[in-house]
């Protein structure tokens, strides 16, 4: 298979039709023995095929697109098995296929309805990244379609996503998700519809004002919005937490917040279910006329321990990683700290929402100093970058993120009494072990992170099983 990858990648090599017969055997009898490994294979093998010129379009020539109708034949069967590791590489599979084909494209408008029932089935059927990758399929296959088919309004999963829309939104459980949701939504009915739904779908008449105020020419400023305003109304539902912040810093490498002259404030966001932190920064690798937004995500499981550290004006959030934080985006230069620094303002109290995500907060005394540093970003090359608010050009690979923007709203309300009442902050002067036991630590790091000293992280529901 090897081989087959790297004839796929040539640009000089014409795909020949030999690769095309190997490629569907070898497809076929992964998808029979569900072996991963097999599928794992066709999916380098096709992203090879999207590098070529017309790599892809040859491949659906062949024998009349037999190869694209069989994965597409193969894909219910799959899904009813329940073989995550099956559905998650077929739908990256299909992913480069719509990005890359109009033929293609119009052959996967048929699963429609079943990614749509990936968000509709209970949120626990489904893991996370399966649920949001399928969402951004849907909508890279509608934005390219004039109507929607009658085909998907008659599906039972399509209905269901319509009736039970405000549900399906709490349930997310992270905002890239609920802003691919919101997208999909705008794109499936007409604003007649949203206007008879919007009270079946939100309680109060504050969100449905604000729902039906969100504009297409300014969806991504609306829909922040509107999104800050629904999480913030679920209380000790709340699934996920936006909150402005002053500023962060990557080591000693400070993010900046996206040029645009719309956002007035730099979202960050907690995400529960997918057990995230998530922003969008400004992408300092893309021209200064041209200036591309990069997200931001930082995944519970990269994180080694936390703490927090309340200076007179302001909330200090310090994650220790696993690896060096630098690699977190593309463009920042490479340094050796593990460590992530993000100021709050003091009137959010964000306690609530570092708690649901990692649990005990730590207090530390000293904060860590972390001055950022100015450097020529490195050249890097974007990744397929898949969201529901990303324009794709794909004959060009070119990737820009037309990103979700910042709004008015504040989500997290003011705190009225100091968390420090109620906890015996840690003093770690002392407590530092000797160098060679915290090789791992620059000198910042040991301050706040005692080696000695057990992490703070609760385990999440897939790690306790």
């Amino acid at each position: 298979m090897e081989k087959l990858v790297e004839l796929a990648q040539d640009d000089i090599t014409k795909p020949s039709e030999c690769l095309f017969v190997a490629f569907n055997k070898y497809f076929t009898k992964g998808i029979i023995e569900t072996e991963v490994n097999y599928l794992k294979d066709c999916v380098k093998l096709v992203n090879g095929l999207a590098e070529t010129e017309e790599g892809i379009d040859d491949m659906l020539e062949y024998k009349e697109k037999i190869i694209l109708k069989s994965m597409i034949k193969s894909f219910n069967s799959v899904k009813k098995k329940s073989n995550e590791a099956v559905v998650e590489d077929m739908l990256e599979i299909f992913h480069v296929i719509a990005e890359t084909s109009e033929e293609g494209n119009e052959l996967l408008l048929s699963l429609t309805p079943d990614f749509i029932g990936f968000v509709v089935d209970n949120s626990e059927q489904w893991k996370f990244s399966i649920r949001l990758e399928a969402c951004k399929l849907l909508n890279l296959l509608i934005e390219s379609t004039s109507s929607i088919t009658n085909e998907l309004k008659e599906s039972i999963s399509y209905q269901q996503f319509i009736k039970s829309f405000g549900t399906c939104l709490m349930n997310a459980g992270d905002y890239e998700l609920q802003a691919t949701l919101m997208e999909a939504l705008f794109r499936l009915v007409s604003i007649d519809e949203k206007c008879q739904l919007t009270k079946q779908w939100f309680s109060t008449t504050q969100l449905q004002n604000s729902f039906m105020a969100i504009r297409n020419e300014d969806f991504e400023t609306d829909c922040r919005r509107f999104l800050n305003q629904f999480n913030g109304s679920h209380a000790d539902k709340q699934r996920v937490y936006s909150v402005p912040v002053a500023c962060i810093n990557l080591g000693r490498y400070q993010l900046k917040k996206p040029k645009d002259s719309k956002i007035t404030d730099f979202w960050l966001d907690f995400n529960i279910d997918s057990c995230s932190i998530s922003t969008f920064v400004d992408d300092e690798s893309s021209d200064e006329d041209n200036s591309d937004w990069e997200m931001v995500c930082i995944k519970k499981e990269m994180v080694r321990d936390f703490r927090v550290n309340l200076a007179t004006d302001k909330t200090i959030l310090i994650l220790k990683l696993y690896e060096p934080s630098c690699t977190l985006v593309p463009f920042a230069p490479q340094a050796s700290e593990t460590y992530v620094k993000i100021n709050f303002e003091r009137q959010y109290n964000v306690t609530p929402a570092i708690e649901k995500l990692f649990g005990h907060v730590k207090y530390v005394e000293l904060p860590i100093s972390s001055p950022s540093i100015s450097s020529t970003p490195a050249h890097h090359m974007t990744g397929r970058a898949s969201s529901a608010i990303t324009a794709l050009i794909v004959r060009g690979k070119i990737h820009e993120r037309q990103t979700i923007e910042a709004a008015q709203d504040q989500t997290i309300s003011s705190s009225k009494h100091s968390p420090e009442e109620n906890v015996t902050k840690l003093s770690v002067a002392n407590e530092l072990l000797p160098d060679e036991k915290v090789k791992d630590y620059t000198d910042e790091e040991k301050s706040v992170f005692p080696a000695d000293e057990k992490s703070s992280i609760k385990p999440s529901k897939e790690e306790k099983k």
